[in-house]
């Protein structure tokens, strides 16, 4: 299965334009890497255009006092496994919510249709 060339971003997800011109990305493990970055890091309504698009962050996990990490987990299993080029997600033990600063945190290993293995985290 091919996947579509993006444009590089910077480690602030912003397109990486530190050489001067826009870089393309045409391998599979950076590519999906960050399309699967820009799916977790989408929050629901964000989009104006169509605000069911995104993960239910305020909604259904920094909205509440004690979410439940069981229910995390899948909810952010379902939106990388939608990633075209993921084949599955092969560790999910580091998930944790601090309630003080309302953030979550987040590290999954996925292993891609091509087989290679990538790591993703938000922090």
């Amino acid at each position: 299965m091919a996947i579509a060339a993006t444009f590089k971003k910077s480690t602030t997800n912003d397109l990486d334009l530190s050489s001067g011109n826009l870089v393309v990305v045409t391998d599979m493990a950076t590519n999906v890497l960050q399309k699967i970055q820009d799916v977790l890091n989408q929050f629901r309504g964000e989009w104006f255009l169509d605000t069911a698009v995104g993960v239910p962050y305020f909604q259904t996990i920094l909205g509440q006092k004690n979410p439940d990490i069981a229910a995390i987990r899948a909810l952010l299993l379902g939106y990388i496994l939608k990633v075209n080029g993921v084949k599955e997600v092969l560790d999910t033990s580091t998930i944790a919510f601090d309630a003080a600063t309302r953030s979550l945190t987040w590290a999954f290993a996925v292993r891609l249709t091509d087989g290679v293995q990538i790591a993703v985290t938000n922090s």
